[in-house]
């Protein structure tokens, strides 16, 4: 009716100006429709397109792709897809594609719509972020420490190598579980306190000594970092522990020699004074 085509060509030029492609076919793959911006991406006119086969100016490789596609739509199936497309000038866009079949009142499919939405910046966007992700994996499996990332839950997001392996577990095992699974509730609740001010924006730096479940005590420098986000919401922390042990060793044992007789074990004569020292001093304080 006439409603029905005035609201057609108000849809025409709504169409018209949009920067995306639309196509519409009949059920015979026939382009009924394209507008400019559809002609532009293929390097042709409105008119070169309308009236021909959809396969005419579909570069060659993707035309039995496609052909599969119109066979899934013509049957009634709503279909969208994302993938990296060569259009006219050798330009190579990411693009998402959106198949809508046309269906009638009583349900039948008479044709169907192509929307093009060229979504190159974002698909970038996406990889560079996950190639930066990846890499600093990578950086994180190499750093001879303990790296975790925590939710606010204490829940594992992210672990490094050497967190699986003081764990004795695979990363995958440990993500999505929480601190207390491997340390228990106790660990919880001496470290609450310390969570607390993390979460509060506060960086941790602390000494510890734990029992993981490979069985190995470490000595710890620990360091917990909060996750600030751009609106400066704290979601999580960063746990850095470097195994401190071997030092520590060396350091009492360096502490020994300097403080007693190697032949003896006695005290020495410096250390005796400073003892000395100390117990003037208290004997004086009380």
């Amino acid at each position: 009716d006439s409603n029905s085509e005035v609201a057609g060509d108000h849809l025409r030029v709504i169409a018209d100006f949009l920067p995306s492609p639309i196509f519409y076919c009949d059920r015979s793959r026939v382009c009924r429709y394209v507008n400019p911006a559809g002609a532009e991406w293929h390097g042709r006119t409105t008119e070169d397109l309308v009236g021909k086969d959809i396969g005419e100016f579909i570069e060659d490789g993707l035309v039995e792709i496609l052909r599969e596609r119109h066979t899934r739509v013509l049957a009634g199936e709503t279909l969208k897809f994302e993938e990296s497309r060569v259009f006219e000038g050798d330009t190579t866009r990411r693009v998402q594609t959106e198949y809508v079949p046309h269906k009638t009142g009583d349900g039948s499919v008479v044709g169907f719509f192509v929307l093009l939405t060229d979504v190159t910046e974002q698909y970038r966007t996406k990889m560079e972020a996950k190639d930066a992700a990846e890499q600093l994996r990578m950086i994180s499996n190499a750093v001879p420490a303990q790296i975790s990332f925590l939710d606010r839950n204490r829940r594992f997001v992210m672990v490094n190598s050497t967190a699986a392996e003081w764990f004795a577990r695979d990363p995958e095992d440990i993500v999505g579980r929480k601190v207390d699974e491997f340390f228990g509730p106790k660990f919880s609740e001496k470290t609450n306190k310390l969570v607390d001010k993390v979460m509060s924006g506060e960086r941790v730096d602390y000494q510890s000594n734990y029992t993981f479940p490979d069985g190995v005590s470490r000595a710890l420098d620990m360091t917990y970092i909060p996750i600030v986000r751009a609106d400066g919401s704290i979601d999580g922390y960063i746990v850095l522990a470097y195994d401190v042990t071997e030092f520590k060793r060396v350091e009492d044992g360096l502490r020994l020699l300097a403080t007693t007789d190697s032949l003896t074990g006695v005290l020495n004569r410096r250390r005796f004074l400073e003892v000395c020292n100390e117990e003037i001093v208290r004997a004086r304080r009380y």
